[in-house]
């Protein structure tokens, strides 16, 4: 089970036209990625990657052999009905453009940390910019405005997340204990993130159970109009809220 992270890739960027399986890096920024990002490093395939201490699960960066797990996944009527923004029905092309889009963002991150000294970012978790939580007009945009514009490590950046699971993988935990682990030993002491904002469709209790689990705090509901191919309706989302004490 691999999840996307934040890591190295080689000096010389991967060509657009040509996308490898595993994102690498040369042996000469091995010091430099273990010091800034606390990454551990697979010794067989140069492939960074972050361990979780507590169960033996590793969480990686984006994968091309990850596309038609990808499609299956975002098809199936389990998990399916929880999203918003993916196309519906998903098809291959759509995972290929996600996976390709996402590998830039982590060579776009690891690239600014190295310069930097310091983590810039990561592509499991994103700045809020949307706030649905409040009304559509200036407020809301002020929000947004504020939020994105804010440098990275300011303890007021409010961040945000989303997860999937595989439904053979679901209620053993996994996805609470990863997300507590990623966290509390990465986001918080490395990117030094205080504040997460989530939302999930009020008929979805699976994502609202992790959150509590989490130590998420209700804040609302509000109400979200869905993408015409998922048929443009109307939808409950409830909000939460986690701060570092």
């Amino acid at each position: 089970m691999a999840v996307s992270l934040p890591v190295a890739c080689s000096s010389t960027p991967t060509p657009s036209s040509v996308l490898s399986d595993k994102l690498t890096y040369p042996t000469s920024l091995h010091p430099s990625l273990s010091w800034i990002l606390k990454l551990s490093i697979n010794s067989k395939t140069s492939e960074p990657y972050l361990p979780l201490s507590q169960h033996e699960l590793i969480l990686t960066p984006s994968r091309q052999s990850d596309v038609p797990h990808r499609v299956k996944l975002l098809n199936d009527p389990t998990v399916s009905p929880f999203m918003y923004s993916p196309p519906n029905p998903y098809l291959p092309r759509h995972a290929e453009e996600y996976v390709r889009g996402l590998r830039k963002t982590e060579e776009a991150i690891i690239g600014q940390s190295l310069k930097e000294g310091k983590a810039s970012g990561c592509p499991l978790i994103y700045r809020e910019d949307s706030f649905l939580e409040i009304v559509e007009g200036p407020e809301r945009d002020a929000a947004i405005s504020k939020n994105l514009s804010l440098p990275t490590g300011d303890p007021t950046i409010i961040y945000t997340w989303y997860f999937l699971l595989s439904p053979e993988f679901i209620g053993k935990g996994y996805m609470t204990l990863v997300l507590k682990e990623l966290r509390d030993e990465w986001l918080v002491p490395v990117l030094r993130m205080r504040v997460i904002e989530v939302q999930a469709f009020s008929d979805n209790p699976g994502s609202e159970g992790v959150d509590l689990k989490l130590g998420f705090k209700g804040t609302g509901e509000t109400e979200l109009r869905m993408p015409e191919d998922r048929e443009g309706m109307l939808r409950m989302e409830k909000c939460f809220r986690w701060e570092k004490a």
